[in-house]
C-alpha cells in the first residue's frame, strides 16, 4: 500500500435508504426474466444523465449541474455523488434513454404548475428517469431543487441494485459457500476477493490492485448494543486486532472528526441494524481512506458486521466505495 495523508472535511450528510435498493431489487426479480443486452440500463457508476437544453444561460446551467454534483459523504476529499454526462433533448433518443440514471429538465409554456415525476424502468432495467416539469426555467429549478435529495437516493439505490446484478454474474462461489458457513450469512462477493487473514470471529477479504486495493471485512461480537459509540469500539478493537501493519503500534482506527462517522439505523432485507459510513486512518502511519459498515443482530444473539474500505491514495474514491458499499448491501 502507498501512504497517503487522509484530508479531513465537513461533508454533506445524504442519508441513503436501503430499503429503496431492496425495493428495486425486489422489482428486477419480479421483472427480469427477459433481461438481455437489449434493455439492460448502460452507463458508468456514479454516472447521470443530464438532458437540458445547451441553449439556456450558461448561469442557469451551473445552477443545475450544482444542485445534480452533490458531494458524497464519507469521503476523504469532496467527490459528487454523480459525474454529470450532459445532452440536449433533441438528441434524447436510441441509446440515451437506455441509462441507469437520467434527469430530463422539461420547460413549455403549456405546463400549469412545475412537478416532479420520478420513475423505474420506463426504457431499461434498472433505470430511475426524474422528469422535471415547469412552465419557465426558473420553475424547472426550484422544482429541482426542492426533489434533489429524493432524486439522488433513488439513484444512489439504483446504482447499488446496478452493481449488484453485475457483481452476481460472476461471484466466487467458493468464498460465498465459506462465509455462509462460517457466519450463517449469505453475501454476493466478486471473484476477484481472497481471503488476506482470519480469526475464530473475523474474516478480511481483500481485492488488490497496482493503484488501489478494496476491502471487507466480516466479524462477529457477543455485544448487541448497536449504537454509534458501540460500533466505532467494536471496529477500531478489530483493526488494532487483526489488521496490524509492520509493527504492533501500526493499525488502522476510524477518524472521529466533525460529524464523522455518520450513524444512521438502517433495515436490509429483514435484518434491522446500523450503518456507519466515515474515514478511517491508520495509527502512527499515513495511510487512510473511507468505509463503509453494517450491523445487525442474528438469530443466535451475536452482532455481525460487514465493512467495506478502500485504499486509493492517488484516484477518486466514490466508484470505490460504491461497489464495497453494494457487497456489504448484498447481506441476506
Amino acid at each position: 500500500m502507498k501512504k497517503i495523508v487522509p484530508l479531513l472535511c465537513c461533508l454533506l450528510w445524504l442519508a441513503i435508504s436501503c430499503n429503496d435498493a431492496s425495493d428495486i431489487a425486489k422489482d428486477l426479480r419480479k421483472t427480469s426474466v427477459t433481461l438481455n443486452n437489449e434493455n439492460q440500463s448502460t452507463g458508468k457508476t456514479a454516472e447521470l444523465l443530464l438532458v437540458m437544453d445547451k441553449s439556456w444561460p450558461e448561469e442557469v446551467q451551473d445552477t443545475v449541474r450544482a444542485l445534480l454534483r452533490k458531494p458524497m459523504a464519507g469521503l476523504p476529499q469532496p467527490e459528487p455523488m454523480f459525474s454529470l454526462y450532459h445532452t440536449d433533448p433533441s438528441l434524447f433518443t436510441g441509446d440515451y434513454t437506455r441509462r441507469a440514471n437520467i434527469v430530463y429538465l422539461d420547460v413549455k409554456d403549456s405546463y400549469e404548475k412545475a412537478e416532479c415525476k420520478i420513475e423505474k424502468n420506463p426504457w431499461s432495467k434498472p433505470q430511475v428517469y426524474a422528469h422535471i416539469m415547469a412552465a419557465n426555467t426558473d420553475d424547472c429549478i426550484t422544482c429541482l431543487a426542492e426533489n434533489q435529495d429524493k432524486i439522488l437516493q433513488e439513484m444512489f439505490a439504483n446504482d447499488i441494485a446496478k452493481l449488484q446484478m453485475n457483481q452476481a454474474k460472476t461471484p466466487n462461489l467458493e468464498l460465498q459457500d465459506y462465509v455462509k458457513e462460517k457466519f450463517g450469512i449469505l453475501l454476493t462477493i466478486p471473484q476477484e476477493y481472497e481471503i488476506a487473514r482470519e480469526g475464530s470471529d473475523f474474516l478480511w477479504l481483500a481485492y488488490r490492485t497496482v493503484k488501489n486495493d478494496r476491502f471487507i471485512m466480516i466479524y462477529t461480537s457477543p455485544n448487541k448494543n448497536l449504537s454509534r459509540a458501540s460500533m466505532i469500539a467494536k471496529r477500531n478493537d478489530i483493526t488494532q486486532r487483526y489488521i496490524e501493519g509492520e509493527t504492533k503500534d501500526v493499525y488502522p482506527r476510524i477518524v472521529e472528526y466533525g460529524d464523522l462517522p455518520l450513524y444512521q439505523p438502517l433495515k436490509i432485507w429483514m435484518k434491522e441494524g446500523a450503518q456507519l459510513r466515515g474515514l478511517w486512518e491508520t495509527v502512527n502511519d499515513y495511510m487512510g481512506g473511507p468505509f463503509y459498515q453494517f450491523s445487525f443482530t442474528n438469530i443466535n444473539g451475536q452482532c455481525v458486521t460487514i465493512d467495506g474500505f478502500v485504499f486509493a491514495p492517488k484516484e477518486p474514491k466514490v466508484v470505490y466505495m460504491r461497489q464495497v458499499e453494494a457487497i456489504v448491501k448484498s447481506v441476506k
